[in-house]
């Protein structure tokens, strides 16, 4: 994409940000004004922008994305220890996300175990 399609996503989210600040797509317009903005190598923005949506919108399906290019905006500035350190959110939020299925799969796999062994083998010859 042109450097110039950037400015103009950069120049549509700040008016859809301001023009229609209560829609539930702010996430969303937010997100996308950082990534034009990291694109852009504008990095100090960027950060501001994926700032502003991890404070803003807390419970966006986006969080996790938004602390990744938090990260990485912070590591193309050179600053290794505050990357570092946003890395660590992001591993942190993936251990939980982790943790939080492990009893659904234990359960889906208890379950099929159960079908199995009630189903003969279709190589086992029984029918």
């Amino acid at each position: 994409m042109d450097l110039k399609d950037y400015q103009k996503a950069k120049e549509a989210y700040d008016e859809i940000l301001t023009e229609y600040s209560d829609s539930m797509l702010c996430d969303y317009a937010q997100y996308q004004l950082g990534i034009a903005l990291f694109k852009m190598a504008n990095y100090d923005a960027a950060m501001l922008a994926f700032q502003s949506l991890l404070g803003n919108f807390p419970k966006s399906s986006l969080k996790e994305q938004a602390q990744e290019q938090l990260a990485l905006s912070y590591f193309r500035k050179g600053n290794f220890q505050m990357a570092f350190d946003a890395f660590q959110k992001v591993i942190s939020v993936i251990r939980r996300a982790l943790w939080r299925l492990r009893r659904p799969f234990r359960q889906v796999t208890v379950f099929l175990i159960s079908v199995n062994i009630r189903k003969p083998s279709p190589f086992s010859g029984k029918r």
